[in-house]
């Protein structure tokens, strides 16, 4: 595999526990929104959160994964941000709150 030569623009110094997805472009993250110093109206970032609009239907007392349909949302929303005109050079930050149904749900979307 080749190696990377290019340096990343986008620093991750205060996004705790990020996971670069797409170098320089896309990273994936768990964290507690209220206790945190990730500064949301960052410029040169979009901020996805799914916790609350992608919900999956308990069948007993499980917690998931999503259905295929939330799977489906979920990748329509993200092409349609990285392809976004708006979105272009800015780091995409997918995050999640930092609870384990959370945290899993929102990896097997990643």
């Amino acid at each position: 595999m080749a190696q990377r030569t290019s340096k990343p623009v986008h620093s991750l110094a205060d996004l705790p526990g990020a996971l670069s997805i797409i170098f320089d472009r896309l990273v994936w993250m768990a964290i507690d929104p209220d206790n945190t110093q990730v500064d949301f109206a960052h410029p040169r970032r979009v901020f996805l959160n799914t916790d609350d609009t992608l919900v999956y239907e308990h069948f007993f007392a499980d917690f998931g994964p999503l259905n295929l349909g939330c799977c489906v949302k979920f990748g329509r929303m993200l092409a349609e941000t990285l392809r976004d005109p708006d979105h272009d050079g800015k780091l995409v930050v997918y995050w999640c709150r930092d609870h384990p149904h959370r945290r899993a749900n929102s990896a097997v979307l990643m």
